[in-house]
């Protein structure tokens, strides 16, 4: 990302701070709330259609978010994913540790943790095809990085559970539609270790409850890089579910 040229600004009103700047070589406008004003529209960026927007552009924009309004929306998503039934019903929960400006689950898995529900991170194992397993998490065990640099609990296989022993598995994602469907990383594990989760007629477990920024919501329809589709998706503005998707 280039760097960000100020554009206009009125202090002591609930004005904004228009940062213009490229990403992929494409104009787009950051509109920053002034740290007076409300954060409701604290973060909106602008971009071209969909068609012309990579997974790059799409973290782009999520990191772009200031710390400020970040945190805001983490305690939003929080607010709303643990007054679900789903949650409220969950022993076992699998999060994730948040990168590359993920939406963080932090919150959530210490609100859970308070409960007295148990906590599971990811592990990636090494199979034909690589999936993910889960591991039972506290925050003062050992922790080793994966080959992606990504911080997974030090277990051993024999501890390890996989997702259909998960009563909900919290993911990140990269970007989502209104229709429930997830773009993830592009490395697959989600997808590979959910695949069991696309024809299924009855639900069992796990619930997929990805979490997200508003920004990351564009038009995936026709995209056939898409995951696994969720059972709900959470952000700082709405929640997602299946019985408020658009036929």
């Amino acid at each position: 990302m280039s760097a960000l040229v100020a554009e206009s600004l009125m202090p002591g009103r609930q004005s904004h701070l228009n940062l213009r700047f490229k990403v992929d070589g494409r104009n787009g406008i950051v509109d920053v709330a002034h740290p007076n004003t409300v954060f409701n529209q604290a973060l909106v960026l602008r971009l071209p259609p969909m068609q012309q927007i990579n997974r790059q552009t799409i973290r782009n924009k999520r990191r772009a978010i200031s710390p400020e309004c970040r945190q805001l929306f983490h305690t939003r998503v929080t607010s709303r994913l643990i007054k679900l039934p789903a949650f409220i019903k969950a022993r076992r929960i699998a999060a994730y540790l948040a990168v590359d400006g993920e939406c963080d689950p932090q919150m959530i898995m210490d609100h859970a943790n308070r409960l007295g529900k148990e906590i599971y991170l990811p592990v990636l194992v090494a199979t034909r095809r690589p999936k993910l397993l889960f591991a039972r998490y506290t925050q003062d065990m050992p922790m080793l990085k994966n080959r992606f640099g990504i911080l997974e609990p030090q277990a051993n296989r024999a501890q390890l559970l996989t997702a259909r022993e998960m009563d909900i598995v919290i993911t990140p994602l990269v970007g989502f539609d209104e229709q429930l469907n997830r773009i993830g990383m592009g490395g697959g594990f989600y997808d590979s270790t959910f695949a069991f989760h696309r024809n299924r007629v009855h639900w069992k477990h796990p619930r997929l409850i990805a979490i997200a920024y508003e920004c990351q919501k564009i038009d995936i329809k026709n995209n056939n890089n898409r995951d696994v589709p969720m059972d709900m998706i959470v952000t700082e503005q709405a929640l997602y579910s299946k019985k408020n998707i658009k036929k």
